[in-house]
C-alpha cells in the first residue's frame, strides 16, 4: 500500500503513513497559467493499494479536479484498489434541495468521484444528518 499525499494532505499522508509503515510519495501538482491543474503521480502504482489523502478545506474545486485527476490516472495506471482518507469533505451541507432550483450539490460531488475510488473515509463531514452519509457515497 501507497499513501499518497495530495497538495492539501501531505501533512496527514506523513503521519498515516509513518504509523502504517508504508510508503508515503506526494503528488505533484502544478498551475499552468490558466489555472488549469496538472497532476503527476511520483510513483509506481501498478497492482498497489493506493490511499491518496486530501483536504478539502479552501481551494475545494481545485482539490476536486486533482483527485478525479490523480485517482483516474492511478487506475488507468493499473493501481490495484483506490481509496481516499479525507480530514474534510466538501458539499455535505447541502444534501437535498433545500429552496426551488438549488442543486444537490452532495449527490452530485458523490457521483464525480465514485467511478475512480473504491472507499472513501471522511473525518468530518460536517454534516447534521450524518446517518444519512453511508446512503450517498455507496
Amino acid at each position: 500500500m501507497l499513501v499518497v499525499g495530495c497538495s492539501h494532505g501531505t501533512h496527514l499522508a506523513g503521519k498515516i503513513a509513518k504509523l502504517l509503515h508504508k510508503k508515503c510519495p506526494n503528488l505533484t501538482v502544478e498551475k499552468f497559467p490558466d489555472s488549469e491543474l496538472r497532476v503527476r503521480l511520483n510513483c509506481d502504482v501498478k497492482g498497489k493499494e493506493i490511499a491518496f489523502v486530501q483536504s478539502f478545506y479552501k481551494e475545494m474545486s481545485d482539490c476536486i479536479v486533482e483527485l478525479i485527476l490523480a485517482a483516474k490516472t492511478a487506475k488507468e495506471l493499473g493501481a490495484k484498489k483506490i481509496a481516499l482518507i479525507a480530514p474534510y469533505f466538501p458539499y455535505m451541507r447541502q444534501d437535498k434541495r433545500f429552496h426551488k432550483g438549488e442543486a444537490i450539490s452532495q449527490r452530485i460531488i458523490a457521483k464525480l468521484i465514485e467511478d475512480y475510488l473504491d472507499e472513501v473515509y471522511i473525518i468530518d463531514p460536517h454534516l447534521h444528518r450524518e446517518d444519512k452519509l453511508e446512503h450517498i457515497l455507496r
